[in-house]
């Protein structure tokens, strides 16, 4: 009886240890699958991280790109703008003289319209003294 015993409390703690086992076993493999699941998640995450530097440097090149052109087209426009603010300039001065030599052509036109004025009317006068000699 007692070996009976002895094999029956030996049995109990081989099936004690075998559940204890089953059950070391079956936290492994959780543990296992979170493990795989967290190294897929790290995978994903890597790529992620991968694509969005990618993306990042895509967009900083994009970036250089246009300040680029953006400088390019401010110094084009400067040009552009000093070139019409020099021939603006030539066009204030040559519309200044242009102005000066209209004034000085309409006091001359003026001073000539005097001038005839006044040789007509000595004209006239020294004709019309001839006239009367003549007659008288």
């Amino acid at each position: 009886m007692e070996a009976q015993t002895a094999k029956s409390a030996a049995d109990t703690e081989i099936t004690r240890l075998k559940q204890a086992s089953t059950h070391t076993e079956w936290t492994i493999s959780e543990l296992k699958s979170a493990m795989q699941v967290e190294e897929m998640k790290r995978t994903e995450a890597v790529a992620q991280h991968s694509t969005a530097a990618a993306k990042l440097l895509e967009a900083e090149k994009s970036l250089a790109i246009t300040r680029r052109e953006l400088e390019d087209a401010k110094r084009s426009t400067q040009r552009d703008l000093d070139a019409a603010q020099r021939k603006l300039e030539k066009l204030a001065a040559t519309a200044s003289k242009t102005e000066s030599e209209r004034d000085a052509a309409t006091q001359r036109a003026g001073q000539a319209e005097a001038a005839l004025r006044a040789f007509k009317g000595e004209s006239s006068l020294a004709l019309a003294g001839g006239f009367f000699r003549t007659c008288t």
